[in-house]
């Protein structure tokens, strides 16, 4: 794509018309950029025609491509095994705690030592993507395996339990084990669903939901009704028993 706005709308007389900066728009969704690119370089056009003075600015307020959005694909049991056992040791019990609990990427990466209440099993949710703080209580063993990480002496209360960025080589080490062991592609979001998704097909009512998970009852609802999914949850002692 140009890195100028020279072309960007201009009809075969040399003027910039709604119609050319309509059909700019299309020509940039055909090959591929996606709307934040595509608002970006009819902006930057927008912002060049209004310090030419042009009014009515063509370039203001095109209608955008319209984008649809990915469809949540949380793995069965039998493909989150297969990619668990295929998972480096270091991301598998994180890849574990999103399963298990439903995290944000974002809240596992945002989790210190002093968020963690060992002696009641559990711990605190401040990096919310709501704003909202709340506990979780992990199965034992996935909180066991969290806390053995470091001896209790040596931990820093304001480090991070998971360690710092995180989440981008989770989500590698996941594409990678996915590749592997020949599965469909899941992504750390993905297991959210499955967590939302497993409740609730055993009938548990969507304001427990979405307590647990952060969200509202009707968001919960109204973003995880269409996800189908088998009723199986991992034995979570016997997959990080693995070395």
């Amino acid at each position: 794509m140009q890195s100028d706005t020279s072309r960007c709308g201009r009809q075969s007389g040399g003027a910039i018309t709604c119609e050319g900066v309509a059909d700019r728009v299309t020509e940039l969704a055909t090959d591929g950029h996606k709307k934040p690119t595509i608002r970006t370089t009819i902006g930057t056009l927008a912002m060049d025609l209004d310090h030419q003075g042009i009014d009515p600015n063509p370039a203001r307020s095109p209608k955008l491509p319209h984008e649809q959005a990915d469809v949540p694909k949380p793995p069965n049991a039998d493909d989150l095994a297969a990619v668990t056992r295929l998972m480096p040791a270091r991301y598998r019990l994180a890849m574990v705690v999103l399963d298990a609990i439903g995290m944000r990427i974002g809240e596992l990466e945002g989790l210190t030592w002093d968020d963690i209440h060992e002696t009641r099993g559990r711990w605190r949710i401040l990096k919310s993507k709501t704003g909202q703080p709340r506990w979780v209580s992990p199965p034992a063993a996935v909180f066991e395996a969290a806390i053995d990480q470091v001896p209790r002496e040596d931990r820093d209360v304001d480090a991070r339990v998971f360690g710092e960025g995180v989440g981008s080589r989770l989500r590698t080490a996941m594409a990678t084990a996915c590749k592997a062991a020949g599965v469909p592609l899941f992504s750390p979001h993905d297991l959210r669903h499955r967590r939302v998704s497993l409740p609730r097909a055993r009938g548990v009512s969507w304001a427990r939901i979405g307590e647990a998970v952060g969200h509202s009852a009707r968001e919960s609802a109204d973003t995880y009704t269409h996800v189908p999914i088998d009723e199986t949850a991992l034995d979570y002692r016997a997959v990080l028993a693995r070395t």
